[in-house]
């Protein structure tokens, strides 16, 4: 069982830190981490030490049999620097991410987590869903899998323990997300439903296009 978020924290109070030590975490969201660390270290006046960052590196596998030299290379590592954070030690951070391979993003704890939501939760739940829904009545049909459902499916084998802390930890966000996925699949069912294959022309072209451009970015 993964240990919870608050039990990191009371050992963060118990401990103290060497002046002028940087800290930063790797977790997937944001917001409750920042807002939590950032009053811990204000008590021994190190709150602006402390700097947020998401490196967008990784897969389904976990543990140290998991680790990659090059792990980090060519990677996003997203910063989340707050008012109180100081110059120096945002520094320090991205000099960090950037040594080991990574490009930095920089944006606000709440921003993060709404972009994170969609672009790394939203996914994770879509290929929960996807393997639910082929698999659940007949797991049979595995057996007639090609690489299309393996790639749509491979982050559902990610560790069941660490996701259901994330999808907590992002509530709102994951579930605006997810409403939208909602609507998008309610679109796609009534089109197909219907027969028109105009329309499900347009949006199979929508969807090209926004894939596209984001995998040229």
């Amino acid at each position: 069982m993964a240990v919870p978020f608050h039990a990191h924290t009371r050992q963060l109070r118990a401990s103290s830190l060497e002046p002028g030590c940087v800290v930063t975490d790797v977790g997937s969201v944001k917001t409750p981490v920042v807002t939590a660390l950032e009053e811990i270290f204000s008590q021994s006046g190190a709150n602006s030490n402390f700097i947020g960052s998401h490196p967008m590196a990784g897969s389904e596998r976990s543990g140290i049999a998991a680790a990659r030299a090059d792990l980090f290379e060519g990677s996003v590592c997203v910063l989340t620097p707050t008012i109180f954070t100081a110059d120096a030690p945002l520094s320090v951070a991205r000099q960090l991410w950037e040594k080991v391979g990574c490009h930095i993003l920089e944006m606000q704890p709440e921003d993060h987590d709404r972009k994170i939501a969609r672009i790394s939760h939203l996914p994770h739940l879509a290929a929960i869903a996807v393997t639910l829904a082929a698999l659940r009545a007949d797991p049979a049909a595995s057996r007639c899998a090609g690489n299309g459902f393996r790639d749509v499916t491979r982050i559902a084998s990610g560790n069941p323990e660490l996701w259901t802390g994330i999808i907590s930890q992002n509530r709102a966000e994951i579930l605006a997300a997810l409403q939208d996925a909602h609507d998008v699949a309610g679109e796609l069912l009534a089109v197909i439903r219907n027969g028109d294959e105009h329309a499900l022309h347009r949006l199979l072209h929508e969807a090209q296009s926004l894939r596209d451009t984001a995998a040229a970015g």
